[in-house]
């Protein structure tokens, strides 16, 4: 976790499934706390189920209903394909790289 002080970066890694997916949800909204923003870092994400992208949508959804600012980057090309298909892309951020997603909220009042 990279704290950046009005959005904090982290990264998930490995397979989002059915079976971890709760603990990622817990551990995103714990960083939602105090912060402006989330930049959830996909670069190392191999693979995202029905769970994780219910999980996201979520995630969303909290960060939203409190005003907090939530941005996907660096998503690989078929989990972008998958929440592409299902209309659930539309509903984020999405950036090419950390950076430009840290940048973006940071320029946000």
């Amino acid at each position: 976790m990279n704290n950046t002080n009005t959005a904090v970066t982290i990264a998930l890694t490995g397979d989002i499934t059915h079976a971890n997916s709760s603990q990622w949800h817990e551990r995103l909204l714990a960083a939602l706390h105090d912060v402006k923003g989330l930049v959830v870092d996909a670069a190392d994400l191999r693979m995202l189920s029905s769970a994780g992208l219910r999980m996201l949508l979520l995630l969303h959804r909290t960060a939203a209903s409190r005003g907090q600012l939530l941005a996907l980057a660096s998503l690989p090309a078929a989990a972008r394909d998958v929440m592409s298909v299902t209309g659930f892309l539309q509903h984020f951020a999405v950036y090419d790289n950390v950076e430009e997603a840290q940048k973006v909220l940071q320029a946000q009042p």
